[in-house]
């Protein structure tokens, strides 16, 4: 799966609605915690969460497939439990996948109100729809609801992708605290990579990640708020373009997910190379069109992603 595949996820989460139909919402803003998040909401969510646990069947679309989530599995679970027995109670489907299982040994909590901070996964940000409509906290629909509480920021977005969708990891596992996951330092990305020196060493076949760096030319670590975030970005394997002012130079096609876009949250597009300086492997980008204009040029490191 490539980032751009990834990010067309979060754009068709489809939900199992209480009624029983199933609404695709788009969950694409960018949520910053200390600036973008929508607290009001993030702490209804999480009393409501406290108070009445998963008490409804949930149905999580994933990239293999449907996996139910059965409160009547997870009543078994607990009569074995008064017995002495610790199980756990998965359904295997017709291709061995996990077709259904409980709701214990599951950190929902976590799962749930990280995507009210950014750090969401889309199935993750698919459980907190369906239970916030199951527990009716949003009266004015799922999109809207979505739009309003739900997001992602720069290291959400990469996190997710390389945890889940680079590294296979299943739904179920957040990847919190792991040193390449969605709530990891920015710096932490690029521990023992191998950084680009020079701009013709770039093959846009290849994935980069690319980290916004200080006037020291350091990669700002973030998770200090939004004064010192930071910004990480990755790139899309296999797009191609000359670039702009140097038609010898190639392009990057870059996703992101940015308060710096036009339309703050998940977008993607052409990076060109306007200067580097080799010795400190600092490159000088213009992030192109979907940018804010005051903030289309950036000052990064580049590493190959392997």
């Amino acid at each position: 799966m490539t980032p751009k595949e990834y990010k067309a996820r979060y754009e068709n989460i489809k939900v199992k609605r209480t009624n029983g139909t199933v609404e695709t919402v788009r969950v694409r803003k960018y949520r910053l915690d200390g600036s973008t998040v929508n607290t009001a909401a993030m702490e209804a969510f999480r009393s409501t969460f406290f108070s009445r646990g998963i008490d409804t069947d949930l149905t999580i679309v994933t990239g293999s497939g449907e996996v139910k989530i059965q409160g009547s599995l997870t009543k078994t679970e607990k009569r074995f439990k008064k017995a002495g027995v610790e199980v756990k109670i998965s359904v295997e489907g017709a291709g061995g996948e996990v077709a259904a299982t409980s709701s214990s040994g599951i950190d929902w909590g976590a799962i749930c109100v990280y995507s009210f901070l950014g750090k969401g996964a889309p199935e993750h940000c698919q459980v907190a729809l369906q239970l916030a409509d199951h527990w009716g906290l949003a009266p004015n629909g799922l999109q809207a609801y979505a739009d309003s509480a739900l997001g992602l920021d720069c290291n959400g977005f990469v996190g997710n992708y390389i945890w889940h969708g680079r590294k296979g990891n299943g739904w179920a596992s957040g990847g919190y605290h792991d040193l390449r996951g969605p709530d990891s330092l920015i710096s932490n990305f690029f521990v023992g990579a191998s950084l680009v020196s020079r701009w013709e060493e770039i093959n846009p076949a290849n994935t980069y990640l690319l980290a916004k760096v200080n006037s020291g030319g350091q990669i700002i670590p973030g998770g200090q708020g939004p004064e010192t975030a930071g910004h990480i970005m990755i790139s899309e394997p296999g797009h191609r373009s000359p670039g702009h002012w140097d038609t010898y130079s190639p392009r990057l096609w870059v996703v992101e997910s940015t308060g710096g876009a036009i339309s703050p949250g998940l977008t993607e597009g052409w990076y060109e190379c306007l200067e580097y300086d080799q010795k400190k492997k600092v490159f000088t980008l213009d992030r192109g069109p979907e940018i804010q204009a005051s903030r289309r040029e950036i000052r990064c490191k580049i590493a190959l992603l392997v």
